[in-house]
C-alpha cells in the first residue's frame, strides 16, 4: 500500500494516469508516475534539502538581512522589512535557536512582496528557488512523462519564474489529492503497480 501525499497528489492531479507533480508550500519535493513505475525526488526535510520552498525562501532572506545588519552587505528593503521584525541581530539568532520550518517559511511572504515592489536581492532569491523547483521539474520529463502540474502555493507562486523548459510541460490539475485518494481506495489506477512504500516526502 502507499502512503505517501505525493503519490495520491500525483494521482489526483493527473486524474489517474501518467505525469508528474512539483510540490512547494512550507517544503519541497517532486513525484511522477509512468508506466507504473514511480519517481521521488526531494521531501528531504529542511536541513538536508526543501530547496525552492517557502522554508528555504525566508532562510535565505533571513540571512541577508544579518548580512545587513553586519554591514557585510548593502542593504535592500528586504532587509528593512525583515529587520524591523525584530529587536536587534542577537534577536534574529535567538529566534533561530528554536524555529522551525514553518517559521522560516512564514517570511516568505515579505520576500515575494519586496520583489514586487522591484527588490532585486528578493528577486535573486525567487529565482534561486525557481531554478530548484525546474531542476525537479526536468528531472521528472528526464523520467518519461511529458505533463507536470503545481502543487502548493509557493510553486504557483513561482510559476512564471520557472525555465521555459518547465513552463512547457505545466499542466492545470485535473483534481485534487482528495480524489486521488478516492481513486487509489477504489482499486489500481490505470497505469499504477503499487510495488511498495514510499515515504519521506515533504508536504
Amino acid at each position: 500500500m502507499v502512503d505517501s501525499d505525493a503519490a495520491i497528489a500525483c494521482i489526483g492531479a493527473h486524474g489517474g494516469r501518467d505525469g508528474g507533480i512539483v510540490i512547494a508550500g512550507t517544503g519541497s519535493a517532486a513525484f511522477a508516475l509512468r508506466d507504473g513505475r514511480r519517481h521521488a525526488i526531494g521531501g528531504r526535510g529542511f536541513a538536508l534539502g526543501d530547496d525552492g520552498s517557502g522554508a528555504v525562501i525566508g532562510r535565505a532572506a533571513l540571512h541577508h538581512a544579518v548580512l545587513v545588519g553586519d554591514r557585510l552587505a548593502p542593504t535592500s528593503s528586504l532587509a528593512e522589512r525583515l529587520l524591523a521584525r525584530f529587536d536587534d541581530l542577537p534577536a534574529i539568532v535567538e529566534w533561530s535557536r528554536t524555529a522551525l520550518s514553518r517559521d522560516y517559511g512564514a517570511f516568505a511572504p515579505a520576500v515575494f512582496e519586496a520583489a514586487r515592489e522591484g527588490d532585486a536581492v528578493a528577486g535573486r532569491i525567487l529565482d534561486e528557488a525557481a531554478a530548484a523547483l525546474s531542476a525537479m521539474a526536468e528531472n521528472l520529463l528526464g523520467f518519461g512523462v511529458d505533463r507536470i502540474a503545481l502543487i502548493g502555493s509557493v510553486a504557483a507562486e513561482l510559476a512564471g519564474r520557472l525555465s521555459p523548459t518547465t513552463r512547457a510541460a505545466l499542466a492545470a490539475p485535473i483534481s485534487d489529492p482528495l480524489d486521488g485518494a478516492i481513486r487509489m481506495a477504489g482499486g489500481p489506477v490505470e497505469g499504477f503497480a503499487v510495488t511498495g512504500p514510499i515515504g519521506g516526502l515533504a508536504s
